[in-house]
């Protein structure tokens, strides 16, 4: 039971620091500076967290990664994406389908990557039950996309926003991704904390070199007082990293993954619904939520059979 609820609380953790990487975005005014914030206050955390191992099980022998594949490295290069494109998505679409459509993407990723054993991933070829898990998947979104329609009185065509929801997607696909290729990492490393050290080391050069590169500017969208949560979505980013790994070793990845889901649609509904996080207040319609159970359900027949 308790790496039940520890599964749920990983879900919950992606959108409540998509919220807060969302707050410092706009105390910076670049989702690049906000990224490489949170990259390095994760990689910090770790390497607080190694000080006090004292029997040097926190090293990282780069001689483990020799003659690895390549993708062994991609971690990093996922995770970038995946916090860099959920703060770019939630001023675009809303709190609710920042949520939904990379879960969509997560659910496409998580069939393509067992069907073909990619990254390490058990063989599951795709079978009636999973085709229909699928097609509730899509029917959810079908459902949550008609709702949002109706609610602003707009079509999709208005905004381009079915650009951005695709881009959601992908995003999806990235994070589904990065889950199989971290576990990778943690086993040939022996270690989850190991893989999230990496990761964030990792994403921390590269998004800081390309913040350099690109001479992004601090143009501050909202002053005033700062809160302190402001500055943990990293820590909170290694959480979900360290969690998911260890959580999929016990519970196996396909019922981790729809634990995960659970936590992130409940956290998106209750953002939304209470403006938490200093994020607008969006009220949930019913249907929506009709939608967001036949999205879980649909996930619920992919993962578990």
């Amino acid at each position: 039971m308790a790496y039940i609820m520890l599964g749920i609380l990983a879900g919950i953790i992606m959108p409540v620091q998509t919220g807060i990487n969302t707050n410092l975005r706009r105390r910076f005014g670049s989702p690049f500076i906000a990224a490489e914030i949170s990259f390095t206050v994760g990689f910090i955390f770790m390497v607080l967290v190694f000080l006090f191992q004292k029997d040097g099980s926190a090293a990282i022998s780069f001689r483990d990664l020799q003659g690895q594949p390549l993708w062994m490295w991609a971690g990093g290069v996922l995770g970038m994406i995946v916090l860099t494109g959920n703060i770019l998505l939630l001023p675009k679409i809303g709190r609710v389908q920042t949520v939904v459509f990379p879960v969509f993407g997560l659910i496409i990723s998580g069939l393509i990557l067992d069907h073909f054993a990619i990254f390490g991933a058990v063989h599951k070829p795709v079978t009636f039950v999973r085709a229909a898990g699928a097609f509730l998947a899509f029917a959810g979104v079908v459902l949550i996309t008609a709702v949002k329609n109706r609610n602003t009185g707009k079509t999709a065509a208005d905004n381009g926003v079915w650009l951005w929801r695709l881009f959601g997607i992908f995003v999806g696909m990235c994070s589904g991704t990065q889950i199989a290729v971290n576990s990778a990492l943690a086993g040939l490393l022996g270690s989850s904390l190991k893989s999230a050290h990496f990761a964030f080391g990792f994403e921390m050069v590269v998004m800081g070199a390309y913040v350099l590169i690109s001479r992004q500017k601090i143009r501050p969208e909202r002053t005033g007082r700062w809160p302190w949560w402001i500055w943990i979505g990293g820590i909170l980013g290694v959480g979900y990293i360290v969690f998911t790994v260890r959580i999929s070793s016990v519970l196996g990845t396909g019922f981790t993954a729809v634990l995960s889901l659970v936590g992130q649609m409940i956290a998106g509904i209750l953002i939304d619904q209470f403006g938490f996080l200093n994020m607008p207040k969006k009220p949930v319609k019913p249907l929506c939520v009709c939608g967001i159970i036949v999205m879980l359900v649909g996930a619920a027949l992919i993962k578990m059979t």
